[in-house]
């Protein structure tokens, strides 16, 4: 399986649940990605739990006032099967309404305005909203 997939699988899943935190075993672009997510206010936080070999990430999630989730739904745009590339010119072209798409770019792991503010593209990773 897709350990991304996994991930926002079980944050979007938990948010609907109404839970408080999700528990999903550690890798630094989960860690990234998180961390990306907590920055743009989708998550209240983010931690890493435990040893070396036993980490796990721990992310709060975030609720408006009127106690809907903030991440309704992701959709994995690359996949093991197919990935997906965009230039930084495809990124801005991409109709994006509300939420975000997360790019792995040569410089890092950033959302879509990020790249397309420096000018760089790359794999296109995951589309938050």
């Amino acid at each position: 399986m897709d350990p991304l997939a996994d991930m926002f699988t079980q944050v979007v899943n938990a948010s609907r649940a109404g839970k408080e935190r999700v528990l999903v075993p550690y890798s630094k672009i989960k860690f990234e990605i998180a961390g990306l997510l907590h920055k743009e206010k989708y998550l209240a936080g983010v931690a890493r739990r435990g040893k070396k070999n036993k980490r796990i990430l721990e992310m709060k999630l975030s609720y408006d006032e009127s106690g809907s989730p903030l991440v309704h739904s992701a959709r994995l745009v690359s996949k093991q099967s197919a990935r997906a590339y965009g230039g930084w010119r495809d990124l801005k072209r991409r109709r994006i309404n509300r939420g975000m798409l997360i790019v792995s770019t040569p410089k890092g792991i950033m959302t879509h305005k990020e790249a397309w503010k420096q000018k760089v593209g790359g794999e296109i990773i995951v589309y938050v909203f």
